[in-house]
């Protein structure tokens, strides 16, 4: 499928919102019941007191995401569902600033290859984005 090419601002704006979509589903936070089905541990949950709780979770508390961010990351994954497999999984990467030599060992390919499917894995979602909403403002 070939798409215009995106201009600097245009992939360096949708880089921008896939690294704070990548950043909003971090934050969420993550509880026994959001885990994953099958994802459980034979280790009984531990009650900690609190001194010790305050020494082993001496890292810095991040703010809710707001749920403008929530909102524009759920239209972000929505759009990315409708990519490939493999754009899917390159797209994440980068956005979770994966370097480019581990994506280089996972897919078997060239750093310039890479590139160059990153860049047209953005002009899809860009156009996928673009469907989305004129179909939201016809409806």
């Amino acid at each position: 499928m070939s798409h215009p090419p995106l201009s600097a601002v245009e992939r360096t704006a949708l880089k921008t919102r896939l690294t704070s979509c990548f950043e909003t589903l971090s934050a969420l936070p993550d509880t026994s019941q959001t885990r994953p089905q099958g994802f459980l541990s034979h280790w009984p949950e531990m009650r900690r007191s609190a001194k010790n709780g305050a020494i082993l979770h001496r890292a810095v508390a991040r703010p809710r995401p707001s749920p403008e961010a929530i909102s524009d990351c759920e239209r972000l994954l929505d759009a990315l569902y409708d990519l490939t497999p493999f754009q899917r999984q390159l797209l994440i990467a980068r956005a979770a600033h994966l370097p480019w030599q581990a994506l280089m060992a996972r897919f078997g390919k060239s750093r310039t290859h890479i590139t160059r499917l990153h860049l047209i894995a953005l002009a899809d979602l860009a156009s996928r984005l673009q469907v989305r909403a004129t179909q939201k403002t016809e409806a």
